[in-house]
Parts: structure tokens; C-alpha cells; sequence
């Protein structure tokens, strides 16, 4: 009997590890479609797209594309940007529902396969180092980069300060998307967590290089993370 009493603890121990291993996994793509802007407040066709260009300008600026080439970066991240919004439109489930791993998996890969396009098309007009540098971020298609560019183009702070906001916001999307990868492989809820926070933490402090006080405390209540604080 004692033996039996083992093998059946041991069996349940078993089970509350995979089930713990789930949570962990379910909580991770939770915070990457809050990361990506899922369930956040959707700004408008116009104000997202002149967010795209604003984060492409800015990815140029660090870059130090021409004037040309800043064009034709823009041109090409817009387009990425509608392509893979239509391709994830057609292949998101019927109800309006996320759709849980799959359909989360199946996002993964469409950007993937979007984000191979836009390089290709990059390849047109840039070396492969600027191509490399304007992948990192923009590669990323992360949609709370629109509401934080979006955020910062409110205030009309000026070109100098805008574009050094504009910086300041890729790099945190790189980072993010870096923790959130990691977070992922690792199946470390808490240490993503962690991570995220520290990160828009980071954003905030240096923002005030570039707002006002007042506009300081305005941003952080428009850019704080939406949904996390849910059981």
C-alpha cells in the first residue's frame, strides 16, 4: 500500500507540474497580445497610420538614411504593416475570439512570413547593415508601439525632442520583444513580468528627457500597460 500511496503522489505531482507548465504558457502569450496591442483601446486607421510612418522616420533618423532612402523605408513599412493586418483579419477565428494557442501560433508564423517579405523588399534600396538595423525594430510589428508613438506625437514636443523620444521607444521595443522571447523559451511568467515592468520603467525615467512634468504624468497614464492587472 505504501508503494501504491508513492506511485499515486508521484503521478499527481506529475500532473500539477504539466498544469503549472500551462499556466506559465498561457500567461506568456496573454502578455505578448498585450504587448502587440490586443485588448487595448485600437486607435484609429488615420492615427495608426501615421504612427507607422513616425516609427520608420524615426528608425531612419538612428539609421542615418537620406532623405530618399527615408521615403522608401516608410513606404515599405506601411506596406508590411497592411499586408500582414489583412493576412491576420482573414486568418483570425470565427466569433472574434483569440482562438488560444493555435491561432496564437498561426500569428507568430504571419509575421514571420511578413517580416521575410519586408526585408526582401529592403534589400531594394538598403545595405545589409541598414537593413539589419531597420529590421530590429520594425520587425517586431508591435502594435503598442503605435499607441506609445501615438502618445508621445499628442504632446508636439518639437522635431529634436520627437525624434529623440522616437529612439528612446524603438529601443524599449526591441528589449520588449527580447524579454518576451526569452520569457517564452523559458516558460518564466514571474521573470517576464519583472522584466516588462523594469523595461517601461526604464522608458518612463528617460522620457523626461523629452516631456514636461506635466506631460510626463500624462504619458504614463496613457501608456500603462491595459490588462495585465486581470486574475
Amino acid at each position: 500500500m505504501w508503494t501504491m500511496w508513492k506511485r499515486e503522489s508521484k503521478h499527481l505531482m506529475n500532473a500539477k507540474l504539466i498544469i503549472a507548465a500551462g499556466v506559465v504558457l498561457v500567461c506568456v502569450w496573454a502578455a505578448q497580445a498585450v504587448a502587440q496591442g490586443q485588448g487595448a483601446a485600437q486607435l484609429t486607421p488615420e492615427k495608426r497610420e501615421a504612427a507607422w510612418t513616425l516609427e520608420a522616420k524615426g528608425v531612419a533618423k538612428t539609421a542615418g538614411l537620406s532623405a530618399e532612402a527615408t521615403g522608401k523605408l516608410v513606404d515599405a513599412y506601411k506596406a508590411s504593416r497592411k499586408s500582414l493586418q489583412e493576412a491576420a483579419e482573414k486568418a483570425a477565428p470565427s466569433g472574434g475570439g483569440g482562438g488560444g494557442r493555435e491561432a496564437f501560433d498561426a500569428r507568430l508564423k504571419l509575421a514571420e512570413e511578413e517580416r521575410g517579405k519586408f526585408r526582401k523588399a529592403l534589400e531594394g534600396f538598403l545595405s545589409k547593415e541598414q537593413v539589419d538595423k531597420a529590421i530590429a525594430p520594425l520587425g517586431t510589428y508591435n502594435r503598442q508601439w503605435d499607441r506609445l508613438v501615438d502618445a508621445l506625437a499628442s504632446f508636439q514636443v518639437g522635431d529634436e525632442k520627437q525624434d529623440k523620444g522616437l529612439a528612446l521607444i524603438a529601443t524599449y521595443v526591441v528589449d520588449s520583444d527580447a524579454a518576451l522571447a526569452k520569457a517564452r523559451a523559458a516558460q518564466d511568467m514571474e521573470g517576464m513580468r519583472t522584466a516588462m515592468q523594469e523595461l517601461k520603467t526604464k522608458l518612463d525615467t528617460a522620457m523626461a528627457d523629452v516631456l514636461t512634468p506635466e506631460q510626463l504624468t500624462k504619458w504614463k497614464e496613457a501608456t500603462a500597460p491595459r490588462g495585465g492587472r486581470r486574475g
